[in-house]
């Protein structure tokens, strides 16, 4: 479950989760437990951290890495071991980081997992991928994988503020707070590293390193960096409380870029305007024609119906010769009736 590209992973700030000493703390999608270790500071020898993660090889590096508690399982449809089933429903908290947007199958699975492993009181606390998060850098992406004749597929969940609310609700929780909170972060590497590292357990999975690498070296030529923030929100399980922390903070820009981003934004305001615009006169000179098509249409029948003419003149020869034949087989008739009467 854990992120791909770490960029950004440990920008984490323990105040704002109000962990305590000798608490009991999930640690949901740990990855290879970095954050996990800091929470195990945290609380001290009496509390307790367990991590929890769907990827074997990211548990393994945790282990090494020195996490004492951990087991393997999708956080969508949480499988809990018989060694840890006695703290179902005791945890004070729950925390999660850069996880739950690869929850897109069963969000919420996600959800209800927390609800399941905290006791009364508890804490829910998390940071995720929201809405719009790299939407420019996705773009691109599908962009270049279109080119190259390949099917793109985002494998990511990245709500809006009121679609979350209305999941944690529908699983018993009470939203006390949501909100977006933009960010900027700035790019320690190229770009096209930031792409492969970010991309490559997703869009990339399918192709060979070489060619994710030549994808991510064009789609850091065609895209310009532009920057979100983060969803933030504060949500409840009556009696307990928890924070969530929703955010998407992938899309970010080196700060030596930000007045050319800023001028970029301009041009495409100003193209954006202009080409608004050009259709709402194409589409007056469409509209003025039809009018006058249809007046000039009006006109002509009107002037052939004063001089006599329908608008279908086979009509009226037809008439005109019908009442001619009709004329001459009278005569000829009263010629034939004073012949031989």
């Amino acid at each position: 479950m854990a992120e791909p590209n770490n960029t950004a992973k440990h920008d984490w700030k323990p105040a704002s989760y109000n962990e305590a000493p000798n608490e009991r703390i999930v640690d949901l999608g740990c990855g290879t437990g970095e954050l996990t270790l800091r929470l195990e500071e945290l609380v001290g020898q009496e509390g307790l951290v367990i991590g929890v993660d769907a990827s074997e090889s990211m548990l393994g590096k945790a282990k090494e890495n020195g996490v004492a508690n951990l087991f393997c399982s999708d956080i969508q449809n949480l499988m809990v071991p018989n060694k840890f089933k006695d703290f179902t429903g005791t945890f004070d908290a729950v925390f999660t980081n850069l996880a739950l947007h690869w929850c897109k199958q069963n969000p919420h699975g996600a959800v209800r997992a927390a609800k399941t492993l905290l006791r009364p009181g508890g804490r829910f606390v998390g940071e995720f991928g929201g809405h719009m998060n790299g939407v420019g850098l996705r773009h691109a992406i599908a962009q270049v994988l279109e080119r190259r004749g390949k099917v793109p597929s985002d494998p990511w969940f990245l709500p809006q503020p009121e679609e979350y609310t209305k999941i944690l609700e529908s699983e018993g929780f009470k939203v006390e707070h949501i909100s977006i909170n933009p960010q900027i972060i700035i790019l320690e590497r190229s770009l096209a590293d930031f792409v492969y590292g970010l991309f490559r357990a997703s869009y990339l999975k399918d192709v060979e390193d070489e060619e994710a690498r030549e994808i991510a070296q064009e789609v850091s030529g065609i895209y310009s960096l532009r920057a979100h923030g983060s969803l933030v929100c504060n949500i409840t399980k009556p009696p307990p409380t928890f924070l969530l922390l929703l955010d998407r903070r992938w899309s970010m820009f080196s700060s030596s870029r930000q007045d050319e981003h800023r001028a970029l934004q301009e041009r495409e305001q100003l193209g954006a305007q202009k080409r608004k615009a050009e259709r709402m006169e194409a589409h007056e000179r469409r509209m003025n024609k039809q009018n006058e098509d249809a007046a000039r249409a009006k006109a002509n029948r009107a002037r052939r119906h004063q001089r006599g003419v329908a608008d279908d003149p086979v009509g009226y020869f037809s008439k005109f010769f019908s009442i001619v034949f009709a004329l001459l087989l009278t005569y000829a008739l009263y010629v034939v009736y004073s012949l031989f009467f």
